[in-house]
């Protein structure tokens, strides 16, 4: 009986993560505003 193993298998490699950057966007639009410029004429509802 044979007692040595022969590998079948590659050797496992290190995985290295990707560097990634996380951006947080916060968007707000007001729907009952008058206008879009300041000098709009108009009120708020």
């Amino acid at each position: 009986m044979r007692t040595e193993q022969t590998p079948t298998e590659k050797p496992v490699e290190l995985y290295t993560a990707p560097q990634i950057e996380v951006i947080d966007i916060e968007l707000e639009q007001n729907i009952m505003g008058s206008g879009t410029l300041p000098d709009a004429p108009g009120e708020d509802w």
